[in-house]
């Protein structure tokens, strides 16, 4: 039995390894109640499960608002919260400056686009500014996608995975984590066929779908080197999140890669890896 099993057997937290969430969020302009949002508690639930960092985005979309509102989560926990600069392509002028403005002077180490409220495909030019930034400085950029090709709907269609493809072949700088790793088991097996074809190309496991044997899938046909760990927190739990990759038919050292691992050294950031066992290098 490895030290994830046995720990979250026991019930206790995680406190002999590096777990760094790629996908969380912060703030109250979701549309919906989201209970313990605000930062105390939100660290407090990092607590109990022995989560050392999250990266976290806006959840609005007006710009410099969101930004604005992580940048204040990020200064006051700055050894548990990372941000993520949220940009809207419907404002593209203002993309390349906010950017700026977030990298250089707030410290922000990730890029969150999200096409469907946007409304905007990702390969469209109005979200060139964030790619070439992003490519220019070698940066992660969170993405969100739900569904495929083969039933999105036009709600949808902005953010299936196969639309990465143009974007993964034009930045290959450009470090792109595919949110919810296409979210329905359809736009898991879209997400998994364009990682195959790009080695710039990262899936995070953050999902209100649990599917039998996703987290195996994803090991084999990419490696755990390209898998990421993410909760969606704290809009979902963390502790299913989790658990998802602590029951996994896996190894304990690719159990260490995808909770924390893979995310640290892809956010180039050393969070003080634990017990020996775990090397930010």
């Amino acid at each position: 039995m490895d030290y994830f099993v046995r720990t979250a057997n026991a019930g206790k937290p995680f406190q002999d390894a590096l777990i760094f969430d790629c996908h969380g969020h912060f703030g109250t302009e979701a549309g919906f109640h989201i209970p313990g949002a605000a930062a105390r508690q939100f660290v407090g639930v990092l607590d109990r499960v022995g989560i050392d960092t999250v990266a976290i985005s806006a959840f609005s979309s007006v710009m410099p608002f969101g930004n604005d509102i992580v940048a204040q989560a990020v200064s006051a926990h700055s050894e548990r919260f990372v941000g993520y600069a949220r940009v809207n392509a419907n404002y593209s002028k203002d993309i390349e400056r906010e950017l700026s403005r977030c990298f250089d002077e707030l410290g922000f180490r990730g890029i969150k686009l999200h096409p469907y409220c946007d409304q905007v495909s990702p390969a469209d030019s109005r979200y060139e500014p964030a790619w070439e930034f992003a490519a220019a400085r070698k940066i992660p950029v969170l993405i969100h996608t739900w569904n495929s090709l083969r039933y999105a709907d036009p709600l949808v269609d902005y953010c299936v995975p196969s639309r990465l493809a143009e974007i993964a072949a034009n930045y290959p700088d450009a470090r792109i984590i595919v949110g919810h790793a296409g979210g329905e088991y359809d736009g898991i097996l879209e997400a998994v066929i364009l990682a195959k074809a790009f080695p710039n190309i990262y899936l995070d496991t953050a999902s209100s779908r649990l599917y039998p044997d996703v987290i195996e899938m994803l090991v084999d046909a990419i490696g755990a080197e390209r898998v990421l760990y993410g909760s969606d927190v704290p809009f979902l739990s963390p502790v299913p999140q989790v658990g998802k990759i602590v029951y996994a038919d896996i190894g304990e050292t690719e159990k260490r890669m995808i909770l924390g691992l893979n995310a640290a050294r892809l956010f180039g950031i050393d969070l003080g890896c634990r017990n020996g066992r775990d090397t930010c290098d």
